[in-house]
């Protein structure tokens, strides 16, 4: 049952964290084509409903794995689910199918009723401390890894023009810029996750987040300057991801390949 229970965890936080980030980067004008509702809130709205889904995400994962206040997961995703049946809600008034959003409630009721089955005591006896952070861990190395292998590929590869639609910060900077950071951000999101997967060198693994670390950290630093408030949080995000990768990997560490 524990793995159906992180099974649903995973997936539905994967979502939400998609969905959040969504909300946090783009401009609401690109959104409108693919969300429909968006039409009715300010862009600072947008921002704050994809930070409420981030933060969401990460809290109905990491409070079970710790075993630090576990019952946060519970109330997060009660929490979530009034947040979908609002959206719900705001499409039924505009006369919009809300097949989605009642599929979003559904998943987000499951989450929290196979949370209250298995209960905290349950998860307490059948994983210690370190297996849940072990999990934590590769729970937040794959979602990085996407992360960062994505935007790395696409500052890598597409065109500065058409970049530029979304992130308008490439058009401020060299293009040879652009490509290193794709470059930084690809090969980071490798070091990630194939070193721990293969077990060849994994201590290449810490070193990787400690590097986006600082690649978040100068690109947060490089949008306060330029006023761009909506990019500074997802920077944040990332990096502090990153952080308790570098540091969990430290604390239970993969064992290299005999």
């Amino acid at each position: 049952m524990s793995i159906l229970f992180w099974i649903v965890y995973a997936l539905v936080a994967l979502a939400l964290l998609a969905s959040g980030m969504m909300k946090l980067t783009q401009q609401k004008e690109k959104m409108s084509a693919q969300m429909k509702g968006v039409e009715d809130f300010d862009q600072n709205t947008i921002r704050g409903i994809g930070a409420l889904e981030v933060l969401g995400a990460i809290g109905l994962i990491l409070p079970r794995v710790l075993h630090i206040l576990p019952w946060l997961s519970s109330l997060t995703a009660i929490g979530l689910i009034l947040t979908v049946i609002g959206g719900a809600i705001v499409l039924l008034r505009r006369k919009e199918p809300i097949m989605l959003d009642l599929l979003r409630a559904i998943a987000l009721y499951g989450t929290f009723a196979l949370t209250r089955e298995l209960g905290a005591k349950n998860m307490t006896n059948t994983a210690s401390k370190n297996n849940g952070l072990n999990i934590a861990l590769w729970i937040v190395q794959v979602l990085l890894f996407a992360a960062f292998v994505i935007s790395g590929f696409m500052l890598l590869s597409s065109p500065i023009t058409q970049l530029s639609s979304t992130l308008p910060w490439v058009t401020s900077v060299p293009e040879m810029l652009v490509r290193f950071i794709g470059l930084a951000e690809f090969l980071g999101g490798l070091g990630l996750l194939l070193p721990s997967i293969s077990k060849i060198q994994p201590q290449l693994t810490p070193i990787a987040a400690a590097s986006l670390i600082l690649v978040m950290l100068l690109a947060a630093i490089f949008h306060i300057t330029r006023g761009e408030a909506s990019m500074i949080l997802p920077s944040l995000i990332l990096g502090v991801l990153c952080a308790f990768v570098a540091w969990g990997r430290r604390q239970v560490p993969i064992l290299a390949r005999v």
